[in-house]
């Protein structure tokens, strides 16, 4: 649509300037127009639409001449090719109408100097989608706007830490008013926060679009591990006319699944000493534990033994990690 307005605008330039060139008074009249709408539409605020349809009131007999009717195709086709939610198309067609009046001003008045042709640096008016959603993975990023061409464009990534790397960006689609970027090649993460598109030719971003985190199901809680008596039991030693110091073991394997947890021994009554110790001090699923029972001569001794084992910790999975592509 925007090739039709500007094909629109050279009619007019050309029917303006014949008819302005064959009379002095009223070519002096399209010249203090053409040059008030020219200042108005470098503004970059100017809503170039305003500013066209003063010029056609402006201009003598607009509304009986082919002048003014294609002034009003003009407006018409901008219209048409302007978005209604956004200035993208909008700036774009008031610098090229503003280009378009001042060649014709020229033409009337050869003193006046061209203005310097407009840059014509690519344009991204709106990414699809407008978010990129690491839940969704979506494989193909549509970019609308105007003077595109797939090989003035780079992209880099910047990271949810701030700092950017450069990729291999991969376009598909004809150049113009759409290229679609291939996002499967980006390999995104949750560790991306944006995509940025730019010219090669230029430092400003043209577009940049949110990377949108995944969304992760809450961690699963460990469940308490489970402790259980393997054993308990009750010891009674007597001393003899020298004294007692002897070993019993209690307990046996651990269960599977299960780690030794505890060898308690508590002292009932008597004196002297019961001793508790494990079996195999390196092997957490060995759960025997030997009692050194000591007690002097004529003596006697009863204590309490209590060997407990505990289930093993079940790993939790590391989360995995989103990769897009």
């Amino acid at each position: 649509m925007l090739s039709i307005a500007i094909k629109l605008i050279r009619r007019f330039s050309i029917v303006l300037a014949v008819v302005c060139l064959s009379a002095c008074s009223p070519k002096n009249q399209v010249v203090d127009s053409l040059d008030k709408a020219i200042g108005e539409l470098g503004k970059s605020s100017a809503n170039w639409y305003s500013i066209a349809g003063a010029l056609a009131k402006s201009l003598p007999d607009a509304g009986s001449t082919q002048i003014g009717a294609d002034l009003e195709r003009l407006i018409q086709g901008g219209l048409a090719s302007s978005p209604p939610d956004g200035r993208c198309d909008a700036d774009l067609i008031r610098e090229r109408v503003r280009q378009e009046l001042n060649r014709i001003r020229v033409k009337l008045d050869a003193r006046k100097p061209p203005l310097p042709p407009s840059a014509r640096l690519p344009v991204i008016c709106q990414p699809s989608p407008a978010i990129y959603d690491l839940d969704r993975c979506v494989a193909k990023l549509d970019l609308y706007g105007h003077d595109l061409n797939a090989a003035a464009l780079v992209v880099s990534i910047k990271g949810v830490n701030g700092q950017s790397r450069n990729t291999e960006a991969s376009f598909v689609g004809e150049s113009g008013r759409l290229v679609t970027l291939d996002t499967a090649a980006l390999k995104l993460t949750e560790d991306d926060a944006q995509i940025i598109v730019s010219a090669k030719d230029a430092q400003a971003a043209l577009v940049v679009i949110e990377v949108a985190a995944s969304v992760k199901p809450p961690p699963v809680q460990a469940s308490p591990a489970v402790v259980r008596t393997i054993e308990e039991a009750l010891a009674h030693v007597e001393g003899r006319s020298f004294g007692e110091n002897k070993g019993v073991t209690y307990g046996r394997k651990c269960t599977p699944g299960h780690h030794r947890s505890e060898c308690s021994v508590k002292q009932l009554s008597g004196s002297g000493q019961c001793e508790p110790s494990w079996v195999d001090p390196t092997n957490q699923e060995d759960c025997r534990c030997r009692v050194q029972f000591k007690l002097p001569a004529f003596e006697s001794l009863d204590c309490r033994v209590r060997l407990t084992e505990r289930a093993n910790d079940r790993a939790q999975p590391a989360p995995k990690k989103v990769v897009c592509g």
